[in-house]
């Protein structure tokens, strides 16, 4: 039987682990489902279908401890896979022809449990140098791994992907990186020895791509003189005339155009998540959108730091309107306080992006969490705060004592 769904102040709130594919191609979709539902009393499982390249340790998978794992899909692509494409999936070689999705599925079917499949939709790291859709900055430097949502192509991509695996029987989608990246997203090895201040690091990976700048000016930004303005001071900065810069500092400039193109950026991460939730319910699947915010800055340590204005600048996300879209706002709780989770929660609903469902993901382990009382602690606030969904993060990479804190937390 399924494990009867938390009760929250607005009804059942549902609860779901992510989990690797890797994880299914090593255990068995049997085997991690029924330690899921039977060990942990998770009702759903969350499995990456499209993911970007990784480096982790699996302390308790049978087949690989330490590992670098190639970037790919664990479905069967379609016309997202289609190879004439300008951008396109590629199924991952560890998949060797599995349709991992699948295996979940129809497990979780014997199960009575829910199927959500998680997608690393522009994070992208299949994606060639000089191919069409990369991020540029304002110098005409490619942001390796990095789709720009602004593209055409890109978005269509996108679509595809959602389409295809809205077709398998899910509950829902969930987007990663369905949005803007900046300079640092996690690439490979990124080194950045200079100091820049948070408008250095902001203005380094704002992409001026001729789509972004197409769409700007269509939204009334004198796009050319924002993008002449950028190249300006990060020229003064990278040259040391500048010792660095603040967001503020980049917000006035071109007389406070680029305010200007930071709102029609966010228009752009809107509209296209706008798309695939429009896609996601023609399959009859829900979808969620992943704020990457409090992950950008507390992922290490579980404290944030740093300008808290950055993340939703940097990603082009503007949190009440993808609210109004119909997609799940789903938050990286990855903090080491229950108060500081709730002050969160009650932010985001006072700034408007209480509206819709929202949806929390929450670590059982380090950095985030020294124990079960803790993570009962962070349950229990994001549910009084009225989410519809209370997740976590991830099967892989936590050790038996640790992810046994899950069924601790929603007894």
């Amino acid at each position: 039987m399924v494990r009867a769904a938390v009760e929250g102040p607005e009804g059942p709130v549902r609860h779901s682990m992510y989990c690797f594919a890797t994880d299914v191609l090593d255990e068995g979709a049997p085997a991690v489902l029924a330690h899921l539902q039977d060990r942990l009393g998770v009702q759903g499982v969350t499995v990456a279908t499209k993911y970007h390249s990784v480096a982790d340790v699996y302390p308790h998978n049978p087949h690989r401890r330490v590992a670098v794992l190639p970037p790919g899909a664990y479905y069967r692509t379609a016309t997202a896979g289609d190879a004439g494409a300008p951008v396109r999936t590629v199924p991952s070689p560890l998949a060797a022809g599995r349709d991992v999705l699948a295996e979940v599925c129809a497990e979780a079917a014997e199960r009575g449990m829910e199927v959500s499949a998680w997608l690393a939709v522009l994070h992208h790291d299949e994606v060639a140098q000089g191919s069409a859709g990369v991020q540029e900055n304002c110098l005409g430097d490619e942001l390796a791994g990095t789709l720009c949502p602004s593209h055409p192509e890109v978005r269509q991509f996108a679509r595809a992907l959602v389409s295809e695996v809205a077709g398998y029987p899910l509950a829902g989608v969930r987007l990663e990186s369905a949005h803007f990246h900046g300079a640092a997203h996690g690439h490979h090895h990124e080194r950045l020895l200079e100091e820049y201040g948070p408008g250095g690091h902001l203005l380094l990976g704002l992409c001026f791509c001729q789509w972004c700048l197409s769409r700007a000016q269509e939204a009334g930004v004198d796009a050319a003189r924002v993008a002449a303005a950028a190249r300006a001071a990060l020229d003064d900065l990278l040259s040391g005339r500048t010792d660095a810069l603040t967001v503020d500092d980049v917000a006035e400039l071109a007389g406070g155009a680029m305010a200007a193109y930071f709102g029609a950026r966010a228009a752009t991460v809107t509209s296209l998540v706008a798309e695939l939730v429009e896609v996601g319910a023609r399959g009859g699947a829900d979808v969620s959108f992943l704020d990457q915010a409090i992950a950008s800055q507390a992922y290490a340590t579980g404290r944030r730091a740093g300008d808290p204005r950055l993340p939703d600048l940097q990603f082009g996300t503007d949190l009440p309107a993808l609210a109004r879209t119909g997609a799940t706002v789903e938050v990286t709780g990855y903090l080491q306080g229950a108060a500081e989770l709730g002050e969160v929660l009650a932010a985001h609903a006072g700034a408007g992006a209480g509206g819709g469902r929202r949806a929390v993901v929450l670590r059982p382990g380090g950095p985030d969490c020294a124990g079960a009382r803790e993570l009962r602690d962070k349950v229990s606030v994001a549910v009084a705060a009225g989410v519809s969904e209370v997740n976590f993060y991830a099967y892989g990479l936590y050790r038996w004592p640790t992810l046994d804190r899950v069924r601790e937390a929603l007894g």
